[in-house]
């Protein structure tokens, strides 16, 4: 498919620049020991969070599970896991931590859906008259 035909696709699509509010969990790939961030964003910031979370971090970060959630899940999440906060919103990968992120991968092995842009169609020109 070439340039012009994938464009065409989009035709008369736009970016979706409402955002919606989600709950993420960034760590190091591959490292079930190394601690975890668990945090809030929104669909319009998330890009930006894990380049902020990198800067301080000296291994690679990457999302390991995004959801569409608000704070309230993000503050159900602190609580529950209370006992492995190592520092602000960062946690040790225990044993309980763990479970919980295979859980949530078993419910949503889709989500990395949070990390594509949303479309939408945009709205026909407005006629006056």
């Amino acid at each position: 498919m070439s340039g012009p035909d994938i464009l065409a696709r989009f035709e008369g699509m736009e970016i979706d620049p409402t955002p919606y509010p989600l709950v993420y969990i960034a760590g190091v790939p591959g490292k079930p020991r190394h601690p975890v961030k668990i945090g809030k964003s929104n669909s319009n910031g998330i890009h930006n969070r894990l380049r902020a979370l990198q800067t301080g971090c000296p291994y690679r970060l990457e999302y390991i599970f995004v959801s569409e959630a608000g704070s309230d899940m993000e503050a159900r999440i602190h609580a529950a896991f209370s006992q492995a906060r190592l520092e602000g919103e960062w946690f040790a990968r225990t044993r309980a931590v763990n479970a919980f992120i295979r859980h949530l991968l078993e419910l949503e092995p889709d989500w990395q859906k949070h990390l594509k842009i949303r479309l939408r169609r945009k709205d026909p020109p407005h006629d006056p008259s």
